[in-house]
């Protein structure tokens, strides 16, 4: 029969790849449902001058607060199109006809010559603003009790090009340059859901992908070897070609499975909160990462065609990708060692460009592919001549 192994190996090892399937989605659903939960133990963006403070609070809702001062009891919070709108009207100042009564000014008018405008005039200290008016600077005046304005004082003008978010996690990340190196050093935004998912899933995801299916791999003939049943398998008419081929199948239907049911976690977990699914950010994460895959069950064939002990092979494949992984880590923190990058095969799954910048880099395409197949055949040609420990 056709592919009789692929099917009996499919069949054996159904209950285990259902679990491991299960077990991917589960950890996508938990890794997208913790993301409201840390969004909202974030500072929102921010700028802090002296004794002014601006935040916004959601998309183009500013908060703006300040310091009170002694003996200036009345403030105007403004705002304006640019820095040097306050430039320019500080320098016009002199020919600016103000009354000493700023209360009998239509201060609005005035300011408005400018392109200022007054987003606040009182007592109090803060104001809460949408900024239709795409205003890009700044400032309180400080206005004594009697409203002279040869008295007034200002505050530090703040920008919204200032604005930064900056939370616990942003000094964890600071302190911890071996999170840098996790993330390739790419720039992520850990306050949108993309951001999030490629530090906290596509971090580990290439990690755990390399250590099973290598191990996939190794299995493919020390397992055999060690139980002494390839000899049986041989002897039903099995080339040793076929018996390699219909077991890296087996392999390759387990990487689709699994690849499938942890984007279907990713899918649902953001669904059941509430955010638009990134669809061509997934689509591109999971693509680009079969390359690296192959290349992976290639390396496991390969040494399962040199080592009969599947203990000592498992140790030397644990090892072999845990090198692998240390390398791009430190070639990422460290100039110096930059060169190690292009000995890691993690270097070519880069989940930062794929899931944000939604982009292939051929690159990451060409080398992992081209080990892959060159490793593979490097594997059936010594295969053929394995002698086999009886």
């Amino acid at each position: 029969m056709k592919k009789q192994l692929f099917i009996t190996m499919l069949k054996e090892s159904r209950r285990g790849l259902l679990i491991f399937s299960i077990i991917m989605i589960l950890y996508g659903l938990l890794i997208v449902s913790i993301f409201p939960s840390f969004e909202k133990s974030l500072s929102n963006p921010s700028f802090e001058g002296s004794g002014i403070k601006l935040e916004e609070i959601e998309n183009n809702k500013f908060n703006l607060t300040w310091d009170f001062k002694r003996g200036y009891p009345n403030h105007i919070a403004t705002g304006a199109v640019s820095v040097f709108t306050y430039a320019n009207f500080y320098l016009n100042y002199t020919d600016f006809e103000l009354t000493d009564d700023l209360a009998e000014l239509d201060i609005n008018s005035s300011l408005g010559e400018y392109s200022i405008s007054i987003l606040y005039n009182g007592s109090g200290n803060h104001v809460t603003f949408n900024n239709t008016d795409n205003y890009q600077a700044f400032l309180v005046v400080y206005i004594t009790g009697d409203w002279n304005i040869s008295n007034a004082t200002i505050s530090e003008i703040v920008t919204l090009d200032s604005l930064m978010a900056k939370g616990a996690f942003d000094e964890y990340l600071k302190d911890n340059p071996m999170m840098e190196g996790m993330m390739g050093g790419n720039i992520v935004n850990m306050y949108e859901l993309r951001g999030f998912l490629v530090l906290e899933f596509f971090s580990i995801w290439p990690l755990v992908m390399a250590i099973y299916f290598s191990i996939m791999g190794l299995s493919s003939i020390t397992k055999n070897v060690e139980e002494r049943s390839i000899d049986v398998l041989m002897a039903t008419g099995y080339t040793r070609d076929r018996f390699l081929v219909e077991k890296t199948q087996v392999i390759l239907a387990k990487f689709v499975i699994i690849s499938i049911s942890a984007l279907l976690g990713l899918v649902i977990g953001t669904m059941a909160i509430g955010r638009p699914v990134p669809w061509a950010g997934f689509i591109f994460a999971f693509v680009g990462g079969i390359p690296f895959g192959l290349a992976f069950i290639a390396i496991g064939c390969l040494a399962s065609v040199f080592i009969n002990e599947y203990k000592r092979g498992l140790g030397i494949i644990m090892g072999a990708v845990f090198v692998q992984y240390v390398f791009q880590i430190v070639s990422n923190i460290s100039t110096k060692a930059e060169f190690l990058k292009w000995f890691s095969m993690f270097t070519y799954w880069d989940a930062g460009e794929l899931m944000i910048d939604e982009k292939f880099s051929l690159i990451n395409i060409i080398i992992p592919l081209v080990l892959a197949i060159v490793v593979y055949m490097i594997s059936l040609h010594y295969f053929r001549k394995k002698e086999i420990p009886v």
